[in-house]
């Protein structure tokens, strides 16, 4: 396969990738040539910089590019976030303590069963008086669909501090 067939094709999967997934959301890339580039050469382990999921990136995984660096994305609905405003989630952190003090160290999305650390962006859900931590847009929406049938799932099985009360 030629380069310019091999960058087309990679193009291609990036614009399908955009239009596709969590919550129907859309994500740009800001150089797609740069993320065609960096589809070849994916890291073995990746973090979403907008739900702190940690991740084996693959083919089909969300990327964007800002400022010249790559960002690869738990799904598609995190890319809209990061692509709308990437100073929240690059760059220097935030130091409010009582922001981050009040997250779990860990959470369990009760759509998805993964485990997570959550941070100030990670979707959240109220529901019965405690709040839910989802790993992405479209578990949130699941979850908001019909709360009680994940939550009967998610106590069938040990969690790692699902919820808070709140």
């Amino acid at each position: 396969m030629s380069l310019r067939s091999t960058l087309l094709a990679a193009s291609l999967l990036t614009a399908t990738i955009a239009f596709a997934g969590c919550g129907g959301a859309q994500a740009t890339a800001t150089d797609t040539g740069a993320a065609a580039a960096a589809a070849a050469d994916l890291p073995a382990e990746a973090t979403c910089p907008v739900s702190g999921k940690t991740f084996a990136p693959n083919a089909s995984t969300a990327v964007v590019v800002h400022e010249g660096k790559t960002y690869y994305m738990c799904c598609p609905g995190c890319a809209k976030k990061f692509a709308a405003d990437p100073s929240q989630f690059v760059g220097e952190k935030k130091t409010d303590a009582s922001a981050d003090a009040s997250l779990p160290a860990s959470a369990v999305c009760p759509v998805s069963g993964e485990t997570f650390t959550p941070t100030a962006a990670t979707e959240t859900a109220a529901h019965d008086g405690k709040t839910y931590y989802m790993c992405c847009p479209g578990c949130r929406e699941k979850f908001l669909a019909n709360p009680e049938s994940f939550l009967k799932k998610a106590e069938a099985a040990p969690a790692a501090a699902p919820a808070t009360e709140g």
